[in-house]
């Protein structure tokens, strides 16, 4: 394969990694620069290949060998050429050789952390891992997009970090892959894992709750209106559909076991549009 051919390959691998399932990001990158949307692309398809490490394995030992060998591969300089195509994707956009140390550790302890534990006491504990991976997400993000991090804006990857733990409840239920619904919630609701594979339908109330809580957490983390957002502007964005993906399944918890639609619809669009305009460039 020419190097031509092998670099649009590693372009349409990680489009389809960035885009897939629920991801808000197609209807956000309008609203960048196109080495903005390249970077956002990049950095996107690696969270989704790092995020969902603990899904595509049968033992633990096995995720955490794996990243291990992400964690191997992103401490050294960047390849530009053969290797995974998200490594040669993120040397081309990166201004640096290597990907910024600080969050990326942060990212790949809590991965660990939680691959390790299994499951969650209660929802204080889901949610503390929701703000530390996410935030170290977040903080990469944002370097690799906008050169530079805002802290005012880490609470988006939380809220981002918890739609894929939201995604795992679901799957989960139906494999080997560890189940995060924190203990306390399924002693209150008198419902395992094994129950709700059996009976799906009894898993909506105890849902509602979880969501419920998570929407109270984050009701005090949006910037404030008229706020100037420079860096991080992708996250506010697509925070935008992750809410309104949170608020339709507290009303109806029940689509969450339904194949997941895409967000790009018409509501959807329009509501980024709103959020851009709330939330001016400098």
């Amino acid at each position: 394969m020419s190097d031509t051919a092998a670099n649009e390959t590693a372009w349409v691998y990680c489009e389809e990694k960035a885009f897939s399932g629920a991801s808000p990001w197609l209807l956000v990158q309008p609203y960048l620069t196109a080495d903005k949307r390249r970077s956002l692309l990049a950095v996107s398809a690696l969270l989704n290949e790092l995020w969902l490490l603990p899904d595509g394995v049968s033992e633990t030992s096995i995720g955490i060998n794996k990243l291990h060998w992400w964690q191997q591969q992103l401490s050294a300089p960047l390849p530009r050429q053969g290797g995974h195509p998200v490594l040669a994707v993120l040397a081309q956009v990166s201004a640096r050789p290597q990907l910024p140390i600080s969050p990326l550790a942060t990212l790949m302890q809590s991965l660990q952390q939680q691959m390790e534990q299994q499951s969650y006491a209660t929802v204080d504990h889901l949610w503390d891992d929701c703000v530390m991976l996410g935030s170290a997400a977040a903080e990469l993000s944002m370097t690799l997009v906008d050169g530079d991090s805002d802290d005012t804006l880490l609470p988006m990857g939380a809220l981002r970090y918890f739609m894929t733990i939201l995604g795992r409840i679901s799957t989960a239920a139906d494999n080997s892959a560890p189940w995060p619904v924190p203990l306390s919630l399924q002693a209150r609701h008198q419902l395992n894992r094994e129950q709700a594979r059996r009976h799906p339908e009894q898993l909506s109330p105890m849902l509602s709750d979880l969501l419920a809580d998570i929407e109270q957490r984050l009701a005090s983390g949006w910037p404030p209106a008229g706020m100037r957002v420079g860096n991080g502007r992708h996250l506010l964005l697509a925070a935008v559909l992750d809410q309104r993906r949170l608020q339709r399944l507290r009303r109806n918890p029940a689509l969450l076991r339904q194949p997941r639609r895409r967000p790009w619809n018409l509501a959807a669009a329009w509501a980024v549009w709103r959020r851009a305009r709330v939330y001016p460039l400098p």
